[in-house]
């Protein structure tokens, strides 16, 4: 597949991702891609989504044409904060299963994995996104 074709798959199917998170998703909410070290519980993050991600059924999808930009975040995310910050700024963080660990292409343009919701996990976030 020509990079021209792969780039406009790519980026409807990242317009049709913020369309019906837009629709469906509840006002607020943020999307963190983060890194958990392996000495340490804490977080750090590596990038805030704003667009072309999608969470349905406990399975996250992204699609960006610039997979030479957004490769190594991939790589490194361990874990994905999800969800509307509480009162104390806070959001639901969920660990990654049968994460995608290939470059999308024409047959499946979207980075993916399977979110697993970790009981008493938060992340802060800043207060503004």
């Amino acid at each position: 597949m020509s990079d021209a074709i792969f780039a406009a798959k790519t980026s409807g199917l990242a317009i049709k991702n913020d369309a019906l998170r837009d629709a469906f998703a509840l006002d607020g909410i943020r999307c963190f891609l983060l890194k958990r070290s392996e000495n340490s519980s804490a977080f750090t993050e590596i990038d805030e989504l704003t667009a072309g991600y999608r969470v349905k059924d406990g399975v996250f999808t992204w699609a960006d044409t610039e997979i030479d930009d957004v490769r190594d975040d991939w790589a490194a995310t361990t874990h994905i904060a999800y969800g509307v910050p509480d009162d104390d700024d806070e959001i639901e963080v969920y660990g990654l299963d049968e994460k995608t660990t290939v470059d999308p292409d024409g047959s499946d343009v979207y980075w993916r994995a399977n979110l697993i919701r970790l009981e008493n996990e938060r992340f802060e976030v800043d207060d503004t996104p």
